[in-house]
Order: structure tokens, then C-alpha cells, then sequence
């Protein structure tokens, strides 16, 4: 699974942003291993306090040797900065994979 931390503590103007993608697996469906931090992109503010970046829509595509992970970053400051994403793509080694020994308790 890979999935945007969203931390509502992160700052009291912006609701849930957006800067860390996290990758996790799980054998069940009910018991899950942090595997890695894919993306963590700790965002300037403008003026105001909002953020500029986030990462948007991730997906995750698995083979039998690979994942591939891809999302959107929205990284402009302005009035339209979601209609300037930039297309990130991923390519990690499932053999070389290591779950962390705890989840991370920091966003």
C-alpha cells in the first residue's frame, strides 16, 4: 500500500497537508510493516502560511521483481498551483526491502 501521511498538526491553517508518501505491506490485510518513505517533501510556506507543494493521487503497480509508484506534486506557489503538477515516477526493488522496526511516530 502507499498512501499520503496527512497531519492535521502540521500547521493550523492547511488542513491535512500533503509531503509524505509512505509505502507499507501487509500479508493479511490486517497487520502492516512500514517499508520506506517514498517521497518526503517538506514544503515552503508563502506569505499567508499555506503550503506550496503536496503530492497528489499516488498509485502503486507491482511485478514480481518491482513496484512502481507514481504521483502528482503540485509544486507552484499561486492562485492555480494544483493545474502545475509534475509527474514523479518511482522504481524500487522488492528484494532489497527492509520493513522498518516500528512505524515512524513523526509526520
Amino acid at each position: 500500500m502507499v498512501w499520503v501521511f496527512n497531519n492535521t498538526f502540521d500547521t493550523d491553517i492547511v488542513f491535512l497537508p500533503r509531503s509524505r508518501l509512505g509505502l507499507a505491506r501487509s500479508y493479511d490485510g490486517i497487520h502492516w510493516e512500514y517499508m520506506m518513505d517514498v517521497e518526503r517533501w517538506i514544503s515552503p510556506a508563502r506569505k499567508d502560511r499555506r503550503v506550496i507543494t503536496q503530492i497528489l493521487d499516488p498509485s502503486l503497480t507491482a511485478t514480481d521483481k518491482y513496484l512502481y509508484v507514481t504521483i502528482g506534486r503540485s509544486d507552484r506557489a499561486g492562485e492555480s498551483g494544483h493545474n502545475h503538477q509534475r509527474l514523479r515516477f518511482y522504481r524500487i526493488e522488492k528484494s532489497r526491502l527492509e520493513p522498518y522496526p516500528a512505524w515512524p511516530t513523526e509526520f
